[in-house]
């Protein structure tokens, strides 16, 4: 986009906070590329009337906000709430908004279902992994479930093991990804799951699986070749330096300061656990 744009309203001074991808928006310009980035995961629940509130007063958009809040009271469609909040500004032209409401039309004519794991793979791009397993997770119990076919199926399990990774673990992941590879037969599901196993169980496992799931050993090989590589990336980590250097310390027999630098990386961990849970609860 190269054309000189006129903002509209104002800037917030405190943003309007999107709980599922945790991104922060100042402006109805910000809003509307917020749509576009994200039309796949945009459903009618994105627009409450706390987001009608928020552009009519932070955003200095009364007559905007009056409208978005009715369209909402009344239940209008999705197309509707997209057209009023892009129509808010120049930020896009006539045919870029006419794109966007083609993919619109797209997602509804899917099943609920797939619409429910296009927003459950959209929070898995996010990393928001806690709500990703949340939908992946009533994906599989709807009673509409058996309506997707064996590739579909393997989709899901497979992307809700990525998310069990990130959450607990290797070892609970495992089962997930093998699961997924018995419905899809993706490679990359079995390289998943064996690669899992080989972190979470013992060698013999670990060889058993690999015997009994493939043919040679080309997969084994590769999974022990990225090992090595996580070997390398880990060696030049520069917070794995710090902590091999404050134990160091330890043995050394320096307690007083190595209970300062533990205190001091302990901190830090904290802070950005607690950074990385407000942008996930807002």
């Amino acid at each position: 986009m190269t054309r000189l744009i006129i903002c509209s309203g104002r800037r917030a001074e405190v943003p309007y906070h999107f709980k599922l991808t945790g991104q922060n928006i100042y402006s109805i310009e910000e809003l509307c590329y917020y749509i576009y980035q994200n039309i796949y995961m945009v459903t009618e629940d994105m627009f409450t009337l706390e987001l009608a509130e928020f552009i009519a007063r932070d955003l200095n958009l009364p007559e905007r906000g009056d409208k978005l809040r009715d369209m909402i009271r009344v239940h209008a469609g999705l197309k509707d709430l997209v057209v009023c909040v892009l129509c808010s500004c120049d930020y896009f032209t006539e045919y870029e908004i006419k794109s966007m409401l083609t993919i619109i039309d797209e997602i509804c004519d899917l099943s609920r279902i797939k619409r429910n794991a296009l927003l459950a793979d959209q929070c898995l791009a996010y990393k928001n992994y806690a709500e990703a397993k949340r939908m992946y997770l009533s994906i599989l119990h709807d009673h509409d479930f058996q309506t997707l076919d064996e590739k579909e199926v393997g989709k899901i399990y497979h992307s809700l093991g990525v998310a069990q990774l990130h959450l607990t673990g290797f070892f609970d992941a495992a089962q997930l990804f093998k699961t997924a590879y018995e419905h899809n037969h993706n490679l990359e599901s079995l390289h998943q799951y064996l690669f899992a196993i080989k972190l979470s169980s013992s060698e013999s496992d670990y060889q058993k699986e690999v015997d009994k799931f493939t043919n040679g050993v080309a997969m084994d090989h590769m999974i022990r070749e990225e090992l090595a590589m996580m070997d390398s990336k880990i060696s030049e980590d520069k917070e794995i330096k710090l902590v091999q250097a404050i134990k160091t310390l330890k043995d050394e027999g320096k307690t007083a300061l190595y209970d300062r630098e533990v205190s001091r990386l302990l901190s830090s961990w904290k802070n950005r656990y607690r950074q990385q849970n407000a942008l996930q609860e807002g």
